[in-house]
């Protein structure tokens, strides 16, 4: 007897087919997933489709085994899907209706491919065989050719008719290639005829995609990869479109048949194609905008000053360039593109050049465009050569013939071309682009091909000046080193010059560091940037559902303030930035939707202008940056096309004729139209102007005559010529009646945590209304709550709080508020004497409201002019005078208060001390005090609690009158000097002198070496200045603000030895005096006149 064999029975590779295939038509077939395929079988039968694109998610979550094996090995399960599919079209289509002979049904996928989506620079060995996702920008396209799949043959001799079918390497399924060959005879040798009409052939079409621009790693270059597109998907793709694809990584074997090299040659079959940006009908593939999009740019354009909502919503993240980025506003807007009969084509596109210092944003801008139009491509001059910007010829190296490749402008048609670098261009190269920027066309006779592309994009470019740094005091032409005939081929030229202004720059350097700052939202502290692609395959990919194309209802188009990314903003009139996305959505609506068409005003207004600019004699000190040519005219039309596109205008009105000309008037000269506005008049000390640090006028009696006259402080004298003030007299004729706003007067908010004094002289001018409008009742009410316990918690013990501070502070334990409704109500609370606003700052109500007399108001408008603060007539409850120092009322919990001041040279620290001190803080990007500041801590001696109000003096030459007239009244003083410099020792002399001079004989004074962490780089030995010290009966220590080391000891010491003075009556009794409410009385002794006599004490 035999055993019998356990052997497992082969699985026929046709019973496997059978199975897969009636998995996937029950999947097919089933009707309780997500989505309806038989009701999208029936979709794509009757609009002749013969690709059925499923979702791998549902396919997942149906059957994950076979999910997994598309992925994984697609030539195994793709075919019986196929098949699947063509089972169900041939039982749900209607034969009467419906033609499905000899048609071949397909299957394409879109959906989360996980570790298989990958970019054309991963694709790897490994994934050989797969089916793989990625995203590209189409670069060539091959002619489309007929690929045969079946051949059929007839034999004269035998009357029968043979058939042949040809598969590749670019075909899916298990089966291995045949030959290509024709058979020419039959099995007895007799001759066969090819019936062309009965054979079937597939379309076939190669192209190449390569890796966006953007998102290749710098200095290397962008992959690209060969597609194999067959049947439906030929021409679904042009040179420039940007696409998801998905298809299957395959290798094609070695093509040399006698090379011994084991390298071969890789390509995608395509399976499935979604473009996210063609040029189909004419046009870039739009966002599906959604009703509540519509009304929210609906809601948005009726505003006033949506322009400059808008200009400000674009890169908010660059400080000021206002100008620039209304310009580039108006580019991404576009002007009126116009095709008369007569063959003439007047271009709608408006081309930018900016010519500046390097370090100016200009590339930033550039890479702002980039991300926001939705057609941009990028290059530089040193990086492109006048065929690759415009055209190719170049030759097929699988058919030999010749074929044309397009070139950055050509790709970029009804787009963007972003040109950094452009001065670096060389001449031959610069001159092909002369036809491209005026008739949007390119031109190629070459090479037996006669043909013109379109390239209908808008051209924006930056280059650096002939010098490296623009030269004001050369014609700009000579700067720019340009041909007239490129130059005035660009609608406008911006001159960026880096100028130097101490409190621009401070602004600058404070927005940077808090763009450095800035972590995205659930970023971890440290954690590595992850790249984070916005665009996924599912979108644009199967069946559109209500889900994905509704809005929520609470979505806002503004952005949510953040210190960090608009710290610029929150200080201005325009506080309200609105998000990139919804940017993105109104320009798209005002492009596409809105044809303007010239008004006769707006026609004659544009005809003076170009008739005053080509006539009006320039001043000496005005000269234009672009010559002026008929150019010039059909730039104001575009100009003034797209700013009535911003306001979703269907006539272009003289207001737009009139912001258009002011912007290209900035663009020529550099000049800015003021459009006055009359408002009503109301008796405040409140301005709109920008505080003036070149005032020296400081006549005390002119404060001291009339305590109830009106001032401005920083107001400055127009410089516009003649002409410009005729223009903008006539511009704020039309102002009230269309409400068109001014170009801001930027005014960055104070940000600094200690009260910041400079001199500023007053100037008599009559104050317009600037009050911002109220917010609604219950959000008043329910603001002016929070403020006030903010108040009373968070900033109890602090005189002065940043308004963006505030702000931070009620955004994060409420519901926001924008800063403009903060400000109305600041300002109604400020009416109120609840709390006194300043510049960007608020100072809290003091909780004693002594008054006193009318001539203190000429000390306190006298202390608001210096310290750069609009006064207002109601102090006399918010502050409390005693002769020489104002002292804030609200503090009244101390015994004492003694004040101290800070002295020495710029550079040694004494800001930083001061920081150390009160907040126990250091900035290593500390900038040189301006004037004055002052910060108060107390502590406690002896179970007294001292109150110092320690204030930091300029250490700048310029400023020594100034601080000098701070030593009065002070009882203690530390003169500092650095360690690592000799200089400021020896300049210590000098300024114990002064103090001598000018402070009371018997102050208290203390020699401070600051920064004793630096003693490698000691160039002031110790044992030298404890005998300078002891000489001059000064104590002595060395401190280090940045480790902290002895500065609390310093101050405690200073603070001790001054009350142990006051405490044994060492200083006589005096009107001097600061008396705290409650507490004990401070002599201090009085200084004499010239003649020896004592001063009379008083209060001012």
């Amino acid at each position: 007897m035999t055993d019998a064999l356990d052997l497992e029975v082969p699985v026929i590779d046709d019973d496997l087919f059978k199975d897969r295939a009636r998995t996937f038509v029950d999947f097919l077939d089933d009707q309780s997933g997500t989505t309806d395929y038989r009701s999208a079988i029936r979709r794509i039968i009757a609009a002749d489709d013969r690709r059925l694109v499923v979702n791998i998610d549902d396919l997942r979550a149906y059957n994950r085994d076979f999910a997994t094996g598309l992925l994984d090995d697609p030539n195994g399960y793709l075919p019986p899907f196929e098949n699947a599919l063509q089972v169900l079209v041939e039982q749900l289509h209607d034969p009467l209706k419906d033609d499905i002979k000899g048609k071949q049904y397909h299957i394409g996928f879109c959906g989360s491919f996980g570790d298989n989506h990958v970019s054309t620079r991963m694709l790897r060995s490994m994934h050989l065989g797969k089916m793989m996702s990625l995203e590209g920008i189409v670069t060539r396209c091959s002619l489309v050719r007929p690929k045969i799949v079946k051949s059929v043959h007839y034999c004269d001799a035998t009357t029968r008719f043979h058939m042949r079918e040809y598969r590749d390497a670019t075909m899916y399924g298990t089966g291995p290639p045949t030959s290509s060959a024709y058979p020419t005879t039959d099995e007895s040798g007799n001759r066969l005829t090819t019936e062309f009409g009965l054979s079937t052939f597939r379309d076939h079409q190669m192209i190449s995609i390569q890796e966006m621009p953007e998102r290749a790693p710098p200095g290397q270059l962008p992959r690209s990869i060969d597609v194999v597109m067959d049947d439906d998907l030929v021409d679904k793709v042009k040179p420039g479109d940007r696409i998801q694809l998905v298809g299957m990584y395959k290798s094609l074997g070695n093509r040399v048949g006698q090379s011994s090299t084991s390298t071969f040659r890789t390509l995608m079959v395509g399976n499935y194609v979604n473009v996210l940006s063609n040029k189909a009908g004419g046009g870039i593939s739009q966002i599906t905008l959604t009703d509540l999009d519509i009304r929210n740019i609906n809601k948005i354009a009726r505003r006033r000053g949506v322009f400059d909502l808008l200009a400000h919503s674009l890169a908010p993240s660059i400080y000021g360039h206002d100008y620039l980025k209304r310009a580039v506003l108006l580019m991404l807007l576009g002007g009126q593109e116009k095709n008369l009969p007569n063959g003439t084509h007047i271009r709608g596109d408006i081309n930018i050049l900016m010519v500046g210092d390097p370090s100016t944003a200009k590339s930033q801008m550039l890479r702002f465009v980039l991300n926001t139009a939705p057609l941009a491509i990028a290059t530089t001059g040193r990086g492109s050569s006048g065929v690759g910007l415009t055209a190719a010829v170049t030759t097929d190296r699988e058919t030999g013939e010749r074929r044309l490749e397009a070139g950055a402008m050509v790709l970029a048609d009804r787009g963007v071309v972003c040109i950094d670098e452009f001065d670096k261009m060389s001449d031959v190269d610069r001159v092909a682009i002369h036809e491209v920027m005026e008739q949007q066309t390119v031109t190629i006779a070459k090479a037996g091909i006669h043909t013109t592309l379109n390239a209908r994009c808008s051209v924006i470019a930056a280059a650096n000046p002939i010098y490296g740094q623009y030269d004001v005091h050369k014609e700009p032409g000579r700067n720019i080193a340009l041909p007239d005939s490129l130059l005035s081929r660009f609608d406008l030229l911006f001159v960026i010059t880096d100028d130097i202004e101490e409190k621009r720059d401070r602004h600058i350097s404070e927005h940077v560091l808090r763009m450095h700052r800035y972590i995205q939202p659930g970023q971890p502290v440290g954690a590595p940037a992850m790249d984070n692609l916005d665009q996924v395959l599912d979108v644009g990919g199967g069946e559109t559902t209500a889900e994905t194309t509704e809005a929520p209802e609470d979505e806002s188009p503004f952005e949510k303030f953040n210190p960090m990314l608009h710290v610029g903003l929150d200080g201005e009139q325009h506080n309200e930035v609105l998000t990139i996305s919804f940017v993105k959505k109104y320009l798209q609506y005002a492009k596409s939707r809105i044809a303007p068409v010239l008004t006769p005003g707006a026609a004659a207004w544009i005809s003076n202008v170009y008739a005053n600019l080509r006539n009006d004699e320039q001043g000496g000190n005005m000269r234009r940056t672009a010559p002026l040519t008929a150019r010039t005219l059909e730039t104001l039309i575009r100009l003034a096309t797209a700013y009535a596109k911003a306001r979703l205008s269907s006539t272009v009105e003289e207001q737009d004729a009139e912001a258009a000309e002011a912007i290209l008037r900035y663009a020529l000269f550099k000049e800015v139209m003021h459009q006055r506005t009359t408002t009503k008049r109301r008796k405040t000390q409140r301005g709109d102007g920008e505080d003036d640090d070149d005032d020296d006028d400081d006549d005390d009696n002119a404060w001291d005559s009339d305590d109830e006259a009106e001032f401005q402080l920083g107001g400055q004298p127009s410089t516009s010529s003649s002409s410009q003030t005729a223009y903008a007299t006539r511009a704020a004729a039309r102002a009230q009646q269309t409400h068109q706003p001014s170009p801001p007067a930027i005014a960055p908010p104070m940000v600094a945590t200690t009260m910041r004094t400079e001199e500023v002289a007053p100037t008599e001018t009559v104050m317009q209304d600037a009050r911002t409008p109220m917010p609604p009742t219950n959000e008043f009410a329910s603001f002016r709550q929070r403020v006030s316990e903010v108040l009373s918690g968070t900033f109890m013990e602090d005189d002065y709080v940043p308004l963006v501070t505030l702000m931070a502070t009620l955004n994060e334990t409420g519901p926001p508020i924008s800063v403009e409704d903060a400000k109305a109500v600041l300002e109604s609370m400020s009416d109120a004497n609840e709390v006194m606003l300043a510049e960007g700052m608020y100072a809290r109500r003091g909780r004693d409201t002594d008054t006193f007399p009318r001539r203190c108001f000429g000390r306190i408008w006298r202390l608001a002019a210096v310290m750069g603060k609009r006064a207002r007539s109601g102090l006399t409850s918010i502050f409390r005078c005693c002769n020489d120092v104002i002292n804030m009322a609200a503090e009244s919990n101390y015994d004492y208060l003694f004040k101290v001041v800070l002295i020495g040279d710029s550079g040694t620290g004494k800001s930083n001390l001061l920081s150390r001190f009160t907040r126990n803080e250091f900035s290593l990007d500390s900038r040189s005090t301006i004037g004055v500041e002052f910060a108060t801590r107390s502590i406690n001696v002896d179970g007294k609690t001292i109150k110092a109000q320690i204030w930091d003096t300029a250490g700048q030459e310029r400023y020594r009158a100034i601080t000098s007239a701070y030593y009065r009244g002070a009882v203690g003083a530390l003169l500092v000097y650095d360690i690592a410099k000799h200089s400021t020792y020896v300049n210590v002399s000098r300024w114990l002198k002064e103090l001598r001079d000018h402070a009371d004989s018997n102050i208290v004074v203390m020699l401070v070496g600051n920064k004793s962490d630096l003693k490698h780089l000691r160039a002031v030995p110790t044992e030298e200045a404890k005998a300078f010290a002891a000489e001059n009966n000064l104590s002595f220590i060395e401190t280090s603000a940045l480790d902290a080391s002895n500065v609390e000891q310093a101050f405690q010491n200073i603070l001790t030895e001054i009350y142990h003075i006051v405490s044994n009556k060492a200083l006589q009794s005096s009107d001097d005096v600061i008396k705290p409410s409650g507490g004990e009385t401070i002599s201090v002794q009085p200084s004499t006149d010239d003649g020896g006599q004592a001063k009379k004490g008083g209060c001012c």
